[in-house]
């Protein structure tokens, strides 16, 4: 059962889902449109996996796309059997290559790009758990310190620390369910990736489903979350509430479950 969703914002949600369908080959599952033609929501299907994306709002929230934001703030990996097919997918709808396919010293066959508003994929046949086929991706100036406040405050359990010779880390992963996100290093973190302080805004979301969101929140309020949303119930029948990191990083938690 998925529990981490990573959710998106374009300035032309439109026209990235139909890229997003061409180039990266995903599915559309669920699109909602705005009478002024954004979007409210979508859900499109990446193998196991569903993302969630809508049209960028440049409210109090400052939850922009990349090329509004002047970078993102959230990068993605997608596990494919094929990562060869992928990448000539990719390159031919226009993606901008980041890292040429390689094969790893760890055993997988990876390549990255940037979609057409400057979101940064990964992708390759490294297997995050098994029927998982998405992992979020967050870059923090003190992920030491990131790790082990998303454990007292959220509940994210480490499944993978591997530090590097600086006393920083150089992969980490972290599962909340059977989800699983990967904070990086600001010096380990590609190029363009940046943090919520020095652009001023976020560039995705981290939806995260828990079956007592009251509950959460309070964990997370005591362990010194800032708080964006208090729990309450929403139109489409599910109890959430949304959160600051101690980085800025945003996140919403509720039951919501597509």
């Amino acid at each position: 059962m998925q529990t981490i969703y990573p959710g998106l914002r374009y300035t032309d949600a439109s026209a990235a889902i139909d890229w997003l369908v061409k180039g990266f080959g995903f599915e559309r599952e669920f699109v909602a449109p705005e009478p002024n033609g954004t979007i409210a929501h979508a859900q499109l299907r990446v193998g196991n996996d569903l993302i969630m994306l809508g049209s960028s709002r440049d409210d109090a929230t400052k939850f922009l796309s990349p090329r509004e934001a002047g970078g993102t703030t959230m990068s993605m990996y997608v596990r494919v059997p094929e990562p060869d097919e992928r990448y000539r997918r990719a390159l031919g709808a226009g993606a901008v290559l980041v890292r040429d396919i390689e094969d790893t010293e760890y055993g997988a066959r990876i390549f990255t790009v940037d979609d057409p508003e400057g979101y940064r994929w990964s992708f390759g046949n490294y297997e995050l758990e098994p029927k998982r086929d998405v992992a979020i991706s967050l870059s923090y100036d003190d992920p030491v310190r990131a790790i082990e406040w998303l454990d007292a405050a959220f509940g994210f359990e480490r499944k993978l620390v591997v530090p590097d010779a600086e006393g920083g880390i150089a992969h980490a992963e972290l599962r909340f369910g059977d989800g699983i996100i990967m904070p990086a290093g600001a010096k380990n973190a590609s190029k363009g990736i940046g943090r919520p302080r020095e652009l001023g805004a976020v560039t995705g979301v981290v939806y995260t489903y828990v079956a007592d969101p009251d509950a959460h929140y309070r964990r997370a309020k005591a362990a010194g979350a800032h708080i964006e949303r208090e729990p309450g119930e929403t139109e489409y029948g599910s109890r959430e509430y949304s959160v600051h990191d101690l980085e800025g990083h945003q996140w919403s938690f509720g039951t919501y479950h597509p």
